[in-house]
């Protein structure tokens, strides 16, 4: 089977050539953020949008993907049209956004970022039967960052806290999704997904204060 195209750092090369340097802080600190937006059709779904929070996020942590905006919504629309021929046997396309602070150290933070967009199939197979079926889910012992501790709307790749969210729920049950909550014992989100509650007519959801 063919392999996705994936840009690095301003080339594109199939992605089973892409490598991050093992002194990069994305890789050894989680000193990275990203944004991903997904195609319906083969068609890229609010992608300036998704582009505009991901630049929200490269200026929070002070980062510089060295493209503009504009550009950046073009690389996006490039990297799924280099990636259509493969779209009838892989599905639709998620795709991702990321920025680290490259090869800086441990305290000398000015060096040049790494920049990647890559494709990836939706994972579809992994929640199409809860659509039919309904999905377990499991409160779990892991909560969420407050806003005291680390900005919600910041979208990083320090994802330590979800990741144990997901275990905990799997030992209660294999299938279930985590709800985390917040230190104040409000619910908060899942582990990649909100959470909303039809109740009296009425959807809610939590507020934008741990999500």
């Amino acid at each position: 089977m063919k392999e996705t195209v994936a840009y690095v750092n301003g080339e594109w090369k199939p992605r089973s050539q892409v490598s991050i340097d093992l002194g990069d802080r994305g890789f050894y600190l989680g000193d990275a953020v990203f944004d991903l937006f997904r195609t319906f059709n083969g068609v890229p779904f609010r992608l300036a949008d998704h582009v505009d929070r991901f630049f929200r996020s490269l200026k929070f942590v002070r980062m510089d993907p060295g493209v503009s905006p504009s550009e950046m919504v073009a690389l996006g629309q490039e990297c799924v049209a280099r990636n259509e021929p493969l779209r009838a046997t892989h599905g639709d396309w998620s795709v991702w956004f990321g920025v680290t602070r490259g090869l800086a150290g441990w305290r000398n933070l000015d060096a040049p970022p790494t920049f990647l967009i890559h494709a990836a199939q939706v994972p579809f197979d992994s929640f199409a039967d809860q659509y039919a079926d309904g999905a377990s889910a499991v409160i779990t012992r892991s909560r969420n960052h407050g806003h005291q501790s680390l900005e919600p709307k910041l979208k990083h790749t320090s994802r330590m806290h979800l990741n144990l969210a997901d275990l905990e729920a799997r030992d209660a049950d294999s299938a279930a999704w985590p709800i985390m909550l917040d230190a104040e014992g409000n619910v908060a989100e899942s582990s990649g997904a909100n959470l909303f509650i039809v109740s009296g007519g009425a959807m809610k959801t939590p507020s934008d204060a741990t999500i």
